[in-house]
């Protein structure tokens, strides 16, 4: 079975929530750039884990870059914010087993392999009949210790929000919307 995001997303959330008052925000921009999956820890620490499942989506990772404004010259990429400390505690690539090597990893960043899936119960959905082993091959360096400010506890608490309402939108669909207006339309 081949690993895909969505899968390894899933599966490396329920193998994070060993601490439950741990916060998890799927596919959340940090400025110009995206988390594949944010954790806002309960020592106030955010965690960033990039999920690659190519080589060459590893490689394009390192192109990402930042545009300054005020000159509009290319001052910086993803890795530098991140060692720097500008943007998260924590950063880890999170890979299918064997696709890079620690040594690939940029300074400080850790890795974490994604194990060969194991086939569950088939009475399950397709996100749930398949379980995934994680195993931290290496660890993160801590960047920085500046532990989350509240302006940007709202700014998670407002995405997640978003989040919430497109999924219900999604789930309940356009029947809710087209009953409502034609509602609307006979009154």
């Amino acid at each position: 079975m081949k690993l895909t995001e969505g899968l390894i997303q899933y599966n490396l959330m329920r193998w994070l929530r060993s601490n439950n008052q741990d916060v998890f925000v799927p596919n959340y921009f940090i400025g110009s750039f995206e988390c594949d999956l944010l954790r806002l820890t309960s020592s106030d620490l955010l965690v960033e884990y990039e999920i690659k499942t190519s080589r060459s989506d590893f490689k394009n990772d390192f192109k990402k870059a930042r545009r300054s404004w005020r000159d509009g010259v290319v001052i910086e990429t993803k890795h530098d914010f991140i060692s720097i400390g500008k943007r998260v505690n924590r950063f880890y690539y999170v890979v299918p087993e064997g696709l890079i090597t620690p040594d690939e990893v940029p300074a400080g960043f850790g890795l974490i392999y994604a194990e060969n899936p194991r086939e569950m119960d088939p009475k399950y959905g397709y996100k749930f009949n398949v379980l995934i082993k994680f195993r931290i091959v290496k660890m993160s360096k801590l960047f920085t210790r500046e532990k989350l400010a509240e302006k940007k506890y709202r700014h998670i608490a407002q995405n997640l929000c978003m989040k919430l309402e497109n999924q219900k939108r999604i789930t309940y669909g356009a029947k809710n919307d087209i009953r409502f207006l034609r509602n609307q339309l006979q009154k």
